[in-house]
């Protein structure tokens, strides 16, 4: 019997591996540790998602947690969202003063629906083009002390929202967007009454 190829007489020659089977099984393993790793690597990735989006209103303030386990609307979350309207009967516009701008596309907005308010009464400050554009309606923009007021006058501003700016006190602001029909005036309503304050949103937040 002769020697096999690359070998002395006397030696054990092992039989040659099988590499190809080998290559095929360590792919196999590095296929099942990555398939692993990408699953651990999503948990981690959804449980840090999950943490930032409950960490969310405490770090705005939506929600604070000053003491105990009662949870309470801080006040700039109160601002952000519509305050609800207020108890009794709408006061006069007579005793509304107001600034108008424009936060449209269409030219003249601000001096056309601040002419149908005088008819109301409403003194006008100032008339002008909004720094901002506004894609809704109409915006009326006030402090604590001017919601009353503010309400008043969104009778004779269709589709119009009330929003707190803390930085303000009765000051009121509107400002008029894309969607805006136009303002009521004494003569669209042909002797009519404006009405009671509008219905709340179910967002809408008491004020103290």
């Amino acid at each position: 019997m002769n020697p096999a190829p690359n070998s002395t007489w006397g030696e054990v020659v092992a039989p040659p591996t099988d590499s190809k089977a080998a290559a095929v099984q360590r792919k196999v393993r590095r296929r099942r540790l990555f398939a692993k790793q990408f699953v651990l690597l999503g948990w981690i990735i959804l449980g840090m998602a999950a943490v930032t989006v409950a960490a969310i209103p405490f770090a705005t303030g939506i929600i604070t947690l000053p003491f105990g386990n009662s949870f309470t609307l801080s006040e700039e979350a109160k601002a952000k969202a519509p305050p609800c309207p207020p108890s009794g009967t709408p006061v006069a516009l007579s005793q509304v003063k107001v600034s108008v701008y424009n936060g449209s596309s269409r030219n003249g907005l601000a001096k056309e629906t601040a002419e149908r308010l005088k008819t109301f009464g409403v003194g006008i400050e100032s008339i002008g083009n909004a720094s901002e554009s506004y894609a809704g309606s109409a915006r009326i923009t006030t402090g604590k002390a001017g919601i009353t007021k503010a309400y008043s006058l969104s009778r004779a501003l269709p589709d119009s929202e009330v929003r707190i700016d803390l930085s303000k006190k009765d000051r009121i602001k509107v400002l008029l967007g894309e969607q805006f029909q136009g303002a009521l005036s004494k003569e669209i309503l042909g002797g009519s009454e404006l009405g009671s304050y509008p219905e709340p949103s179910e967002k809408c937040s008491k004020l103290d």
